[in-house]
């Protein structure tokens, strides 16, 4: 079977072009795309400003050179986006960003909505197409993606008078480019007038008629509700089952092969009129190959290459040293939830006879013995009332001369609109953290699903649960190595109130795993602004390695092996050089 990428080769025509450079000013960048866009293009190249003509003649005065794009393959890709969009742009279409090129597709067809809620509904969820370069073995290929994304046609003015409540909702602007700019959260209203303000505090007046509710995915899922009531969740779950259609291979390859197509077909020129040449994507089965699965050990060494099963043949890895067998399990939820709760607690403990890979639950699936369950209701969804009920349930136990194995504390999704100071999530966690108490959140909502699904939550909810309370389910069977690895993990949180605000940003390391996967370390180092980081990072490893060589009796000439999983940023030369 044919193994086909959606990356398409760009043939490079050798050809030179003339460019015009000068130093490199955001100000004076934005300045001249703004005033010559339709005419040339502008590129920034480190500290300086390349300007491309199609005539040869320029908008300022500046020293010119000659670009091969032979030799110059990044300055080529951008070329051609530039020359993409300006196609697309001569269409009528709004092409959106650059990196990648994003194109919303404006047919009635390819709204998904249409056939759920019809056409009149002012969200829409709409085919999304995305167009970027990218080298592929040093060849320069073009890269066609295609998914959805939600859409909003009408106005604010549209929900004010279909009496849907905009209060403390996030609001946009649409831009002449057709971008949609955050403007803040709706204050106040007064009669067709949104009072908002912004992240820095201010406030703004904004006719309903000038500002559009963001697309996001609580303002989409509350006015479902708003409109179609009690249909809601059916309506929702007819919508994500058709999102998951359309993202299917063969859907997505058809389409991406429509627009490739299309692009091939017409005479799409570079900025001097050198026309575009679109080549087919390679066939690449010969250069692929199948990866063995990986080994995972459970109790008693025993080996499968499913997890499934070698926890139902052999049990979790530390099934004979786990020390919270029987555990004691407090329960926090609300008093008007709670015996929908209880039945909930129960399938995960002891598991849904019908499920495929849960029948057994929590405590069968990893040899728990009887679990202790005591519930704390409590009195509202305040934060107030949560706190509350939580000191009852560490008091408890701090009376009997003890502390809680699990603590499970039901939410609501509506809390993740809550600041944090306000969101009995948080709230729960750091009690019970603070009294170590290991804890696992789940919505109210998840107890609507159907046994079928539901077994599926639970059995991650279980694992979970197993990791947190100190259980190792199984390690992976690592090939014997001449080197020592060790894989850091690296984390980072933004710390602010408001979208758009000036948030803090800090980064620490996270976790330290060996290459079989055991944890090894914890709490490794506190979270430090990023100015601050290397020098923390420089600190933390000298102090994690030197824990672990005498932990694990590493001796001298022993290879090491760092393994860094950062995905929050690319390392860069400071970082790199903390670590050496």
């Amino acid at each position: 079977m044919p193994i086909i990428l959606n990356a398409f080769p760009l043939k490079v025509p050798d050809l030179e072009l003339a460019a015009c450079q000068i130093p490199y000013d955001k100000q004076t960048l934005d300045g001249l795309r703004t005033k010559y866009r339709s005419t040339h293009a502008f590129r920034r190249q480190g500290e300086s400003i390349l300007i491309f003509s199609g005539d040869g003649q320029f908008p300022v005065s500046c020293s010119t050179q000659t670009v091969a794009l032979k030799d110059n393959f990044g300055i080529f890709c951008f070329l051609v986006k530039d020359g993409l969009t300006r196609h697309l742009a001569g269409l009528g279409r709004r092409p959106l960003g650059f990196t990648p090129i994003e194109l919303i597709s404006a047919k009635p067809e390819d709204n998904l909505l249409v056939s759920i809620v019809g056409d009149a509904y002012p969200f829409q969820v709409c085919a999304k197409y995305s167009i970027d370069t990218r080298f592929v073995q040093g060849q320069p290929c073009l890269i066609i993606d295609c998914t959805t994304r939600k859409v909003l046609k009408e106005t604010c003015l549209f929900f004010l008078r279909a009496g849907f409540d905009l209060l403390g909702r996030y609001v946009v602007t649409e831009e002449e480019d057709g971008y949609r700019h955050l403007l803040g959260s709706v204050s106040a209203i007064k009669g067709e007038t949104l009072h908002v303000t912004r992240p820095d505090g201010q406030s703004d007046q904004i006719d309903a008629k000038d500002a559009y509710l963001e697309a996001s995915r609580g303002n989409f899922d509350d006015y479902i509700l708003h409109t179609h009531g009690a249909q809601k969740d059916a309506i929702v779950e007819r919508i994500r089952q058709s999102v998951s259609s359309f993202n299917g291979g063969e859907n997505k390859k058809a389409r991406i092969e429509t627009l490739k197509n299309y692009l091939q077909s017409k005479t799409i020129p570079l900025i001097d009129g050198t026309r575009i040449e679109i080549e087919d994507a390679q066939d690449i089965q010969s250069q692929c190959e199948q990866m063995q699965k990986p080994v995972f050990v459970f109790n008693d060494n025993g080996e499968a290459d499913w997890v499934e099963k070698g926890l139902t043949q052999y049990g979790p890895y530390t099934k004979r040293t786990f020390d919270r067998n029987d555990p004691s399990i407090c329960v926090i939820c609300a008093q008007h939830d709670k015996g929908r709760v209880e039945q909930f607690v129960r399938k995960l403990l002891k598991g849904i006879s019908s499920s495929k890979y849960f029948s057994n639950g929590l405590e069968g699936k990893f040899a728990l013995g009887t679990s202790r369950v005591e519930v704390f209701a409590t009195t509202s969804d305040s934060v107030e009332a949560y706190k509350s009920a939580i000191e009852t349930a560490i008091r408890k136990k701090a009376d009997d001369g003890g502390r809680w194995d699990l603590a499970l504390v039901q939410v609501r999704q509506s809390f993740k609109k809550l600041k944090v100071t306000e969101n009995p999530y948080y709230l729960g966690k750091s009690l019970f953290f603070l009294h170590q108490v290991p804890v696992q959140d789940f919505t109210i909502e998840l107890l609507g699903q159907s046994d079928y699904t539901l077994g599926y939550s639970l059995n991650n909810m279980a694992l979970a649960c197993y990791a947190k309370m100190g259980g190792v389910p199984w390690l992976l069977k690592s090939s014997p190595t001449l080197s020592h690895e060790l894989v850091i993990g690296i984390g980072s949180a933004n710390i602010g109130q408001e979208r758009g605000a000036d948030n803090q940003r800090i980064m620490g390391i996270t976790t330290v795993f060996s290459g079989d996967g055991s944890y090894i370390v914890s709490n490794t180092s506190k979270a430090v602004v990023p100015e601050a980081y290397c020098e923390a990072l420089t600190a933390v490893l000298g102090e994690t390695i030197e824990k672990i060589q005498k932990r694990m009796n590493w001796q001298k000439g022993d290879t090491i092996r760092l393994i860094f999983h950062a995905q929050v940023k690319k390392f860069n030369k400071e970082e790199i050089e903390a670590v050496r």
